[in-house]
Formats: structure tokens, C-alpha cells, sequence
């Protein structure tokens, strides 16, 4: 289901959230067990046509579209496409009628510790309590393949749940106890929303991706959307890295976007998804390029909207032309804040975690129009803490703030260096 989709219920939505949740460890708990257990292996292998011990047999798992390639000892491998000619076993196959190999994989998981291992793996994405480090990350993101589309069926759910409990938290006459528990709530859906986007964008989901974008009409969705709306830089990252994913596919569908655009958030969101894909789609950028050099702001209903959006398109162009500049302009702000070297800071510090994208810099840019170059070249784990000292949980006021800077209308000039 997409953004433009009727909302089912609040309770439907969690119920989703919660089976998906349970599929991404059911999912894992398979592979995990495959992978760390030789007798599993060799009843697979004996389940699969015949085939010699030094030959490879792919297994499919349990309603995924992706396949395991396994040898009779050597390290098990995640593979998206099958070979020509390769030795196959679809478990869905074994539904029926081999209850003693289910049985048998149950023994084996316990064995293996395979679902204590997919629960510990995937806790820091749901618990805003434990870090979420790069290499943890990354650990993620290599099972990816078999994870990614029931992560995104979560973030999809996710960001409906987003929508019903907004409104009570930003209502009057809400308690300050009760304010401060839904506002963590909130912060905490909204950062396991951009670990399981990111698990979700890796190139190689890009076929099933732009199916699901082309098959409907965009209204109030895009790609990025969902988390460049709530206008921190942190999540901003998690989005473009989402657009990188669709690629050039969806690329005219952002421009229908921007050119119907009636606020400066939907602009500032189609803007940053076309620069990400320029920037990694270099055949796409000079197309991009003269389509936002022709872009008028005639739709925006202010002028103080309008003069952010001419803002914004001028950082694009500017970021498309020139990436090294912007990326050398990004570096040095961030240089300056963490006072240390360039190759030792981090690339989104903990101030990304509340830094507007949409803030106007002393220079006139847009801060994460330029920081697009860096984000989009740099892997997933390089915007995680690269220890456990550093989490996503900030002070209640301080989301507040957020969800007000992001949800309360408000457009001021743009020399107040931020919108609304």
C-alpha cells in the first residue's frame, strides 16, 4: 500500500507493522540457520535433485524472491538471480507432506542459535535504546536481498501510523507526561522507518521498486517524501538514499511533481530526489539539469514560498554543475562544527539528528541540496555512529520543536534562514 492509498485503521496499521516485523525474523531465522548449520545444509541438499558434493544448490526461501547458494561446506551466499543450469529447491515446495523437514529446521535453528541471532541483529532497528552502529548496519544490509520488501511493507505501514498520531501530539491541552511519551513514540517510529528504508534501497531492489512506483498514479507520495517531510537531515539521507534505489525510472514522475509543486516542502523533496539520482545517474543529470533551468515557481500561492523554491532551485543547479564544490562547501561545515579533521569526522554528526535539510546556509545554499554529493557517493554505514556511544533518541522539547518547524504552518521570509 502507498501513500495515496486510502488509510485502513489504526489498529490494522499496527497489526501490519507487527507481522512484518515478524517476517523480517522469521526470514532471517531461515537464513541464519542455513547458513551457520551443515546438517540443514545436507538435508537440503538431499531434498534438491541429485547432485555432486562439489556442485551448488540454490535454495529458494520461504516466500522470497531471492535464492541462497550453498556448496557442501563453503559459505553460504545471497544471490538475486539464478544461474543458467543451476541445481534449484523451492522450500515453498515443501508445504505439503514434509513435516519432518520442518520439524528438522526448527531443531536446527534452536541449534544454531539462528532466531536469538535475527532478533539481536535486528533490535537496534526497533529499540531507539541501542545503538545503531555502521557495522550493524551493514551486517543488515547484507541480508538485504531476502529482508527488503517486507522492510519497506513496514515502512509503508509505518508512515500511515505516522499520520494518525501526529495530531494529538501537536493538540492543545495535551498533558506535558503524555506529550513527552507520544513525542518518543513518534521519534522512535520515524528512525526505525529510516533503518528499514535504508536496508530497503540497495541497487539491486531497483526492478521491484520502480514496478511498484510506476504502477500508480503519485499524489501525495514519492519516494522520498515520508521522511524528507519531517525536515531533518538525518532522515533526508535515509530519502535520497531511497530515490538513488527507484533511479531513472521515476525521474519524469519527480518532475511532474515539482512542476504541480503548491508548497515549498514538495519542492524542496522532488528537488532533493532529482539531484540524487543526477548525481548517481550521470547519464540522467544534463536531462534533469535543463528541466530545473526551465522551472518556474508560478504554482507556490506566496511569494515568500516562491522565493525559497528560486533558493532551492538554485542550489540544485548549482550542486548538479558543480557536485565537488558543494561536497568541499558540506565538508568544511561540518568540519567547522565537529573542530577536527576532515577525514575524521562523521559524516551527519549528531547535530543531523534535529538540523533542518531546508536551512538556508550563511552562503546562500541549501543545506541538504549540498550535502546531497557526499551523502549519495558514501555507503549507509557512514552516516551511523561508528560506535555505541552515540544513539537517535533526543529530548522531548527538541522534537517538539521539530514536529512544529515540520507541521505547523507557517511560511516566513526566507531570511529567518529556515520554512515552514
Amino acid at each position: 500500500m502507498t501513500q495515496d492509498d486510502a488509510s485502513p485503521s489504526f489498529s490494522d496499521v499496527q497489526h501490519s507493522m507487527m507481522v512484518a516485523a515478524d517476517e523480517l525474523v522469521t526470514r532471517l531465522t531461515f537464513c541464519i540457520a542455513v547458513d551457520r548449520d551443515l546438517g540443514l545444509r545436507r538435508r537440503l541438499r538431499a531434498l534438491g535433485s541429485p547432485i555432486a558434493e562439489t556442485q551448488k544448490l540454490f535454495v529458494q526461501p520461504p516466500d522470497a524472491r531471492v535464492w541462497l547458494a550453498i556448496g557442501h561446506d563453503g559459505p553460504m551466499k545471497v544471490v538475486r538471480d539464478l544461474p543458467i543450469g543451476a541445481h534449484r529447491l523451492d522450500v515453498n515446495d515443501l508445504i505439503d507432506g514434509h513435516d519432518d523437514f520442518w520439524r528438522e529446521l526448527l531443531v536446527a535453528s534452536e541449534r544454531c542459535k539462528a532466531q536469538t541471532t535475527a532478533w539481536e541483529l535486528l533490535a537496534p532497528v526497533f529499540d531507539h535504546g541501542i545503538p545503531l552502529t555502521g557495522p550493524r548496519i551493514a551486517e543488515i544490509t547484507s541480508w538485504a536481498p531476502v529482508i527488503e520488501v517486507v522492510a519497506y511493507q513496514y515502512f509503508t505501514n509505518a508512515g500511515i501510523l505516522l499520520d494518525n498520531i501526529r495530531r494529538p501530539i501537536l493538540a492543545d491541552g495535551v498533558s506535558s507526561a503524555d506529550r513527552d511519551s507520544r513525542l518518543i513514540g513518534y521519534w522512535s517510529v520515524l528512525h526505525t522507518m529510516g533503518h528499514l528504508l535504508t536496508v530497503a534501497s540497495s541497487t539491486g531492489a531497483r526492478p521491484w521498486l520502480t514496478q511498484m512506483a510506476m504502477s500508480f498514479e503519485w499524489r501525495t507520495w514519492s519516494p522520498t517524501f515520508t521522511l524528507s517531510r519531517e525536515r531533518t537531515l538525518w532522515l533526508m539521507a535515509a530519502a535520497v538514499k531511497s530515490a538513488v534505489a527507484f533511479g531513472e525510472a521515476v525521474v519524469e514522475k519527480y518532475l511532474k511533481k515539482l512542476s504541480a509543486s503548491d508548497h515549498p516542502v514538495k519542492s524542496f523533496d522532488a528537488l532533493a530526489g532529482l539531484v540524487a539520482i543526477g548525481l548517481d545517474q550521470p547519464n540522467s543529470s544534463g536531462h534533469i539539469l535543463t528541466e530545473l533551468l526551465a522551472a518556474g515557481t508560478h504554482t507556490l500561492r506566496s511569494e515568500a514560498g516562491a522565493a525559497y523554491v528560486e533558493l532551492m532551485l538554485k542550489a540544485a543547479i548549482e550542486t548538479l554543475r558543480d557536485p565537488g564544490a558543494s561536497e568541499q562547501r558540506y565538508t568544511n561545515l561540518i568540519c567547522d562544527n565537529s573542530k577536527r579533521s576532515s577525514s575524521r569526522v562523521n559524516l551527519l554528526g549528531p547535530d543531523a539528528l534535529w538540523r533542518d535539510p531546508a536551512e538556508i546556509l550563511p552562503t546562500g545554499h541549501i543545506l541538504g541540496i549540498t550535502a546531497l554529493p557526499l551523502i549519495v557517493r558514501s555507503k549507509p554505514s557512514e552516516y551511523y555512529p561508528r560506535n555505541g556511544k552515540e544513539g537517535y533518541m533526543i529530548r522531548p522539547c527538541e522534537i517538539l520543536q521539530i514536529l512544529k518547524r515540520a507541521w505547523i504552518p507557517d511560511v516566513p521570509s526566507p531570511a529567518s534562514q529556515t520554512l515552514h
